[in-house]
């Protein structure tokens, strides 16, 4: 992991100032004045909601920063990088209560990683059905499974990024690597996330007891959660991998499905979550080492020489057999999950796909 540290993203992520570095992306941000002094601008939203924040605020503790992120975060939780373009909050860990009032955010950016993809799209956080005891949280509409158990910490986030203020909340799991993020946008209720941000912040007291118990957690699988192609493979007894293909076939069937017009199924794994994203993509770019796919609402970056093996899948569930590329690291089976989105398209998906093989 070490070894990815410095190219576990593209050159426009590796500040984490956003998701999806399109020229249609960076509107969504809540932009405002850069800099840690006052704004004249009466419009700025990041003033405004600074304002309305001190207004029922007991203390800032670092009121210098001039950030709505602060008021009311006990100072123990905050931390800041040394030019004051980062501000973070750390929050506490009673995670199925802090995901259930996510969805009052609103609209915003919610991209998922691991060490070779990075799968974002512009949605609203779903409100998850959660299991009995709270350690695992789904809404399989949405494409979205967590396993509480295997995030590590959390941080509301202030990033200053020259005439854009982005604020958001990140999730990394026991490493210390993010592996999912939730950015506000411009339709996004900031008022409610600084809300949320204060209510949810960390017990100093209790880091000590969450330390002790975390010596005591569960074990998980490198996965984390399976996807659903690998449920139904599961549930089938079938699930035989049937050939290798080559790693630069993601790059190919990327570029088919932009040409052809042919919607895809993207998952992305990690230890704590998995997202499953419906798009047709519309561009493919490289960015140095890595590859974007995307459309104007979701977009996945994938990383081919990271992955050790590349497999075409079959796998036998409620709409019949499905055909799909599975793309493991040395860390993760099924690290990436590309399959047809359309069943309508799925003739044309196949031919493609065992154009590879």
């Amino acid at each position: 992991m070490e070894r990815n540290a410095e190219r576990a993203a593209p050159p426009a992520l590796r500040e984490d100032i956003g998701m999806i570095p399109r020229n249609s992306q960076p509107s969504r941000a809540a932009d405002s004045h850069a800099g840690k002094g006052a704004c004249s601008d009466v419009a700025c939203k990041c003033c405004a909601a600074l304002e309305r924040a001190r207004e029922g605020a007991l203390f800032d503790a670092l009121r210098e920063y001039q950030s709505p992120l602060t008021p009311d975060i006990q100072e123990a939780n905050l931390g800041a990088s040394a030019d004051g373009t980062m501000l973070k909050a750390k929050m506490g860990r009673d995670w199925k209560r802090m995901f259930e009032q996510l969805p009052g955010i609103g609209m915003g950016l919610m991209m998922t990683r691991n060490e070779a993809a990075i799968l974002g799209r512009h949605k609203a956080f779903p409100a998850l059905a959660f299991t009995a005891g709270g350690s695992k949280g789904a809404d399989a509409e949405s494409g979205l499974w967590w396993d509480f158990r295997g995030l590590g910490a959390a941080h509301a986030v202030h990033l200053r990024a020259g005439n854009r203020n982005i604020f958001g909340v990140e999730f990394t799991d026991a490493r210390g690597e993010i592996i999912h993020r939730f950015t506000a946008t411009q339709e996004s209720n900031l008022e409610v996330f600084f809300n949320w941000a204060r209510l949810h912040q960390a017990c100093p007291a209790g880091d000590a007891a969450e330390r002790v118990a975390s010596r005591h957690a569960l074990s998980f699988g490198k996965t984390g959660m399976v996807s659903a192609c690998d449920a139904a493979c599961r549930e089938s007894g079938v699930g035989a991998i049937d050939v290798d293909a080559d790693k630069d076939a993601l790059i190919s069937l990327a570029a088919a499905c932009c040409k052809h017009g042919i919607e895809m199924e993207a998952a992305v794994s990690n230890d704590a979550v998995t997202q499953r994203v419906r798009f047709t993509p519309k561009s493919l770019l490289q960015v140095e080492e890595w590859w974007f796919v995307s459309n104007d609402t979701a977009g996945l970056h994938f990383l081919p020489e990271e992955f050790i093996r590349v497999e075409i899948v079959e796998s036998i569930g409620g709409a019949g057999t499905q055909w799909s590329l599975h793309c493991h690291t040395a860390d993760r089976e099924s690290a990436l999950v590309l399959a047809c989105g359309n069943l309508e398209q799925y003739p044309a998906w196949c031919e493609i796909l065992h154009a590879f093989a």
